[in-house]
This record gives structure tokens, sequence and C-alpha cells, in this order.
């Protein structure tokens, strides 16, 4: 049997909830925003450890602005790889010389 929505038009909570059964989720409007809000706090401290990793302490929003800085447009990710494969060569030869 074929699961189908309501075809009447239904707005705010009770709606919402009908919506999430139908879906088959298991949580409640409540819920849900509590898990985001704690998976966003998540997020934040991810940001700012990889932040201080790159030495920007906890500004997450300036390491952000450097990666984006270090973009390469898209098609010249072959030439970038290598022209590193190229320099690293080198040098390890150099190295081991």
């Amino acid at each position: 049997m074929i699961r189908r929505r309501s075809s009447a038009t239904r707005s705010g909570r009770e709606a919402l909830i009908q919506e999430l059964e139908f879906e088959m989720i298991p949580y409640t409007p409540e819920e849900l925003i509590e898990i985001a809000n704690k998976e966003f706090e998540w997020c934040i401290t991810e940001f700012k450890k990889a932040s201080r990793e790159m030495g920007y302490g906890d500004d997450y929003v300036k390491a952000i602005e450097a990666v984006k800085q270090k973009y390469v447009e898209p098609g010249k990710q072959p030439e970038l790889i290598k022209s590193s494969h190229t320099r690293r060569s080198s040098m390890s030869k150099r190295t081991i010389s």
C-alpha cells in the first residue's frame, strides 16, 4: 500500500508532526531543534579547532577566508597537482643526492 500525504492544507505544529510521522521521523519538532543545536555547537567547536591549527586562534571566519583564498579554480586542479608533484620530486632528488 502506498502512503499518501493528506491533501488538506494544514499549518503549524500539528501539520509538522504529521509530516514527520509520514516521513517516519521519530522525533518531535522540539527534539529536532535540540539535535540541530547540539550539531551546530559541534560544528563551531570543530571550526575553532581547525582555526587554531591554522594559526588563527578561535577566529574561524578568518581561517575559512584563508582557505577560500587558496582555492584553485575548477579545471586547474590537475595543473596544481602536477606542479606540486614536480616540485616535490625535485626536492627529494636534491635531498637524496
